[in-house]
């Protein structure tokens, strides 16, 4: 993705990660899918994700399942600064989720 305005030049690119993230519901009666739409993206080794619910915890592991870092989500957005580089992959769980992620 990027940015345009008239009179300016187009930002750089971005690249991000968009996945539904499953949230508790209080129906009884009808089936229905539940979830937040959650924006993940990366950068020099920080993670940054958007829109999970507050107080979901958010884990980040290497491809070999080290732990890289974690925080809980404010409803709005968390950085997770990690010791990835460009083009590793990491395993982002938030809460009962698990999404993989290229590293940018």
């Amino acid at each position: 993705t990027y940015a345009t305005l008239a009179g300016y030049e187009d930002s750089e690119i971005a690249t991000a990660t968009l996945c539904w993230v499953e949230k508790e519901s209080d129906s009884t009666d009808i089936i229905e899918v539940i979830g937040n739409p959650v924006l993940i993206c990366t950068n020099n080794g920080s993670i940054v994700v958007k829109g999970a619910e507050a107080g979901t915890e958010i884990a980040v592991y290497n491809i070999n399942g080290a732990m890289q870092g974690t925080a809980t989500a404010n409803g709005s957005e968390v950085v997770i600064n990690t010791s990835l580089s460009k083009g590793d992959i990491a395993i982002i769980n938030i809460g009962s989720k698990a999404i993989k992620v290229v590293m940018q």
